[in-house]
Order: C-alpha cells, then structure tokens, then sequence
C-alpha cells in the first residue's frame, strides 16, 4: 500500500483528514451535480514514508469536499473534514447471504508465494481470483487461499482461482491495480 494519506470516519460520521500522517491536496477540482459541494481528485505525500517518498501521488480515489472550508465536526476533533470518498465504494464482495466483505485484501499475508493477486465479483453467486503465482505458489498453498476466501465469503459462493501472467490483472485508467473488483449493485442491496 501506498501510505500517502488518510482518512477516518468518526462515530458521528465525519470523514476526518489525519493531517499529522500526510500531506492530502485536491485536484481537478468540480462542483457537484448538485452544486453544493466540489469534487477532485486525491494527490497524497505521506510524512512517513521515508524509503520511498511519495509525493503528490494520485491516490485513484475521488474526494467530495465540503463548500464551507471551516465545517466542523460535533465529535470535537480539530482535523479537517471531507464530505465524502468516492473511487474505492465498489471495491467490496457481497456474498449469497447478503454479507459485505471488505478484507479479502488482507488474504494474501496468510498465503505463500502469491506475487500479486486480485479478486473479481462476476456475481453474487461467482468470484474468479486471479493469482500471479511466485516461486513458492504450490497447490498446497492454492488450497490454503481457497480455504481462508471460503472462511470468509461462505460455501454458497462459487470460487475459481487462476494463476495469470502480471499482464492480465486489471488495472483501471490510472494504472492502479485495485485487489478487488465487484461487477455486483451492492448499493441496491443497501
């Protein structure tokens, strides 16, 4: 992961802007369909980072802002809030029974010798994973991952796992490659 910026949500719903972890700028910057905020683009330089320096990095993500610059929270904290993040909203598994998985991204870790991987949501019903195996990659170890998605997303979901080259995991316009993508209306089902 990058590590440019972050944001965290609060328990009143504020999205709160940790300025002491990174430096966060809006590009391209849009009124909404509404007109009552802006939108742009992301450009974080992480404060952290000190072996590789990010600066100004396109994070890939979309941030609404609010119109009123000095917008304040009711929780009391004094970092900067945004309206709203948009860009990653899609980046979740919905299973048969209706769950949201947000940590298939985290799979990898348990898993040796997965170069890279990426989870795509055909359906409700179907996800495909495709993995750019490494020189540890057995098929010990693609039981092991079929077994800790399964843990997580449930048995009723049809699960194919792939080896592919680098060349065929999906990157979107700004040449990130996102871990999971979902073809799935999860916020009709919200």
């Amino acid at each position: 992961m990058e590590g440019t910026a972050a944001i965290s949500q609060c328990m009143h719903g504020g999205y709160h802007i940790n300025s002491d972890y990174g430096f966060l700028e809006f590009a391209n910057l849009k009124p909404s369909a509404k007109g009552d905020s802006m939108i742009g683009d992301a450009l974080g330089t992480s404060l952290y980072n000190l072996a590789m320096p990010l600066v100004r990095y396109d994070m890939g993500d979309g941030i609404e802002l609010f119109t009123d610059p000095t917008a304040s929270c009711p929780c009391g904290r004094t970092f900067p809030l945004i309206k709203a993040i948009h860009g990653r909203s899609d980046d979740i598994i919905v299973t048969p029974d209706g769950r949201f998985i947000i940590s298939l991204f985290t799979l990898p870790e348990l898993v040796t010798g997965i170069d890279l991987v990426q989870f795509i949501q055909e359906s409700s019903q179907q996800l495909l994973v495709h993995v750019v195996p490494g020189k540890m990659w057995t098929d010990e170890q693609k039981e092991k991952l079929a077994f800790c998605i399964e843990d997580l997303v449930g048995s009723e979901m049809k699960v194919s796992i792939r080896s592919v080259d680098h060349d065929d995991i999906i990157a979107d316009a700004s040449g990130k490659i996102r871990p999971v993508i979902s073809h799935v209306d999860w916020k009709a089902l919200v």
